[in-house]
């Protein structure tokens, strides 16, 4: 089959969405496919320019310019690129399935289109995302063969746009994160951009009302500053408690899996999720999560053992869940360690690629 994936950003950019487009396009190679990604030709964070054309991994890379700002780049030159091939799989809803839908009658290829959490990320321009939602989006999902929810919290608001949904939920490469738990106790991880939607500084809060209760812990937060916004949150902490929350950066893979590895908890105040990655990143690494109380996370840890939902705007309340894991003795963290790997086996990406090529060979067939 020949795939042609279209995303804003790929790499050698590194997000949750390049990252999603990366290891599917691999597993499709794996599967006997041929696959292409058509992205555009600047890093959005440093304005670098990018060569026209690449290879990584056995992916095929098309580049093209683009006008206009990152959040809806206008990129009329995709459509001269979709001919040829088997599925035009989509990931986001922006400029690309606005144009490449609208324009099915020219260049009729076969339209998938991944939500990847819509664009309901921030606040920002909520008035006008909702009209543009419920005007042009309803019609542009409509002239797609298939929409792909990645999450429970997709899947409801685009299923009041169009019967042609289905939800497969993200995968991670599950037998990377195997490796035996050497836990640092009193460890706590989250994993991800800092962005102000990732509430960071309610994590720094709840590390601190964990230490002023006597606990000797530690805060990881592992992800790239694009924004710029760690000086302003270490001013949240304390001259004394400085060695407490440690900001590392973006880190290699094998790096990233050492931080999985040691960690007691992992944390998400996130206020805002299409999938939760990096939770179920943790989970297969048998760590207990603890997560912020959104549809995403809530479907992971529905009547769960190894985890806890909690309303992290409530300090207090959230450091009394992490107390009950952190203060949990050997056989029974085992245990629930256990049942997190057990229950992440279900993102393993040979389950998500086997199910997004049932919706690819329905389309086909129909």
């Amino acid at each position: 089959m020949k795939i042609l994936h279209v995303v804003r950003q790929f790499y050698p950019m590194i997000g949750g969405m390049e990252n999603y487009v990366y290891l599917l396009s691999i597993h499709q190679i794996a599967s006997g496919d041929e696959v292409t990604v058509l992205t555009l030709d600047r890093n959005f964070m440093t304005n670098e320019k990018l060569p026209s054309s690449g290879l990584h991994d056995g992916i095929q890379i098309i580049r093209i310019p683009y006008l206009g700002i990152n959040k809806y780049p206008i990129a009329f030159s995709a459509i001269r690129f979709v001919k040829g091939y088997d599925i035009v799989h989509i990931h986001g809803v922006d400029f690309f399935v606005d144009y490449l839908a609208f324009t099915r009658f020219l260049h009729r290829q076969r339209i998938i289109l991944h939500t990847h959490g819509g664009f309901f990320h921030t606040r920002w321009g909520y008035w006008f995302k909702k009209i543009f939602f419920n005007t042009v989006t309803r019609v542009t999902v409509n002239l797609t063969d298939r929409v792909i929810a990645i999450s429970n919290n997709d899947y409801k608001p685009f299923a009041g746009l169009t019967k042609k949904i289905v939800q497969i939920e993200n995968g991670i490469h599950y037998d990377q994160y195997q490796s035996p738990k050497s836990v640092k106790k009193g460890t706590l991880l989250t994993v991800g951009r800092i962005d102000i939607h990732k509430r960071i500084d309610l994590l720094i809060k709840v590390t601190l009302t964990l230490i002023d209760r006597g606990h000797d812990v530690t805060l990881r937060i592992v992800g790239p500053d694009w924004k710029k916004m760690q000086s302003d949150l270490e001013k949240l902490i304390p001259k004394d408690k400085k060695d407490k929350i440690i900001f590392t950066g973006p880190v290699d893979d094998a790096q990233l899996l050492q931080e999985y590895v040691h960690a007691e908890v992992f944390l998400s105040a996130s206020e805002y999720e299409g999938f939760g990655l990096t939770a179920v990143e943790a989970m297969a690494s048998g760590t207990p999560v603890v997560l912020n109380n959104i549809d995403s996370f809530r479907v992971f840890l529905e009547n769960k053992d190894f985890g806890s939902i909690a309303e992290f705007k409530d300090v207090e309340a959230t450091a009394t869940k992490i107390e009950n894991f952190i203060t949990l003795d050997q056989n029974k963290y085992r245990l629930v360690s256990g049942q997190a790997r057990e229950y992440a086996s279900n993102y393993s990406w040979k389950t998500i690629e086997k199910r997004i090529r049932e919706v690819y060979l329905n389309v086909l067939n129909k």
